[in-house]
Parts: C-alpha cells; structure tokens; sequence
C-alpha cells in the first residue's frame, strides 16, 4: 500500500536562477533573454532528471508587438514557433501575477525530477521550483494560494 505524499511549500529567495555553468548552452541563452528582454509575458517551464541529461525546456512569450512565440528545447535542439493563444482566462490569471517565490519539497529523493516554472510580466517575477510535480500533494490551503499560478502552468505545460 503506497501512502500518499505530502509536499511542503515553503517562501524562497528571488535569486536568478541558473540551468548550467555554460553561458553557450541554449537553455541558459533562453534563460537570460527571459530576464533581458521586455516582453508583454514570459513564462519557463523546465525540468530535468537528477543525474541524467535528460530535460524539457519551454519558453512562451508575448512581445511587445502582441505575437506569442514558444522556444522549445529538447535533446540539444531548439525549435521556436509563432503561436495563437486566444484563451483570455490564461491572460487575465497572467495579469494578477505577484513578485513572489516558492520552493515546493517533497522530501528526500534520488533522482529526482527537479521543476523549475518562471513567469515575468514587465518587472515582477514569480518564480516556483519543485523536487516533483508542481503544485501536486500539497495541502488545501496551500494549493488556494496557489491556484492562480497553478492554472497558467497547467494551460502551458499542456501546449
């Protein structure tokens, strides 16, 4: 019989975050023109197998000019693509977005997989990262507070 698990949620810092040492790495490219550029929206959601390169990287974003874009990397190769997204439920829980951050431990793990989900709208950031699947075995009061950002990661993990 498996029991099930119950992940705590807990404030973090806002420090930059990091997905490799090499600034070449494309991933780290994507991550620093999603802190550089002044995109209407800017959403990451990354995750990677503990001890493997194993690793999904999505990059959405809304210019300046109102077309949305997707940066999807996989395997080493990049593919971007200019995409619709008419769901204006997403944009309004996108336009509530707080500076806020938060680590999601689930307990001790070996090989794990790590999430990392990032959303930017002009200057504020809310940043979330998890030791498994985001905003999953988490109690009734923390999934409330959370189920703005909850709502964007589902739509986008989904594309």
């Amino acid at each position: 019989m498996s029991s099930k698990i119950n992940c705590k949620v807990y404030s973090d810092n806002f420090a930059k975050v990091s997905f490799s040492d090499d600034d070449q790495d494309l991933k780290s490219i994507e991550l620093n023109k999603f802190y550089a550029e002044l995109n209407d929206f800017d959403i990451i959601i990354y995750n990677y197998l503990e001890g493997s390169d194993n690793y999904k990287f999505q990059r959405f974003f809304k210019t300046k000019f109102g077309i949305w874009n997707e940066v999807k990397i996989e395997n080493g190769t990049k593919f971007e693509t200019e995409i619709v997204i008419k769901n204006e439920m997403v944009l309004n829980h996108l336009n509530a977005l707080e500076q806020k951050s938060f680590y999601q431990f689930c307990g001790n793990c070996y090989d794990c997989k790590y999430y990392t989900f990032l959303i930017k709208k002009d200057n504020v950031i809310f940043k979330y990262h998890s030791n498994d699947v985001p905003f999953f075995n988490i109690d009734d009061n923390e999934q409330e507070k959370l189920n703005n950002y909850k709502m964007i990661y589902n739509f986008f993990k989904e594309k």
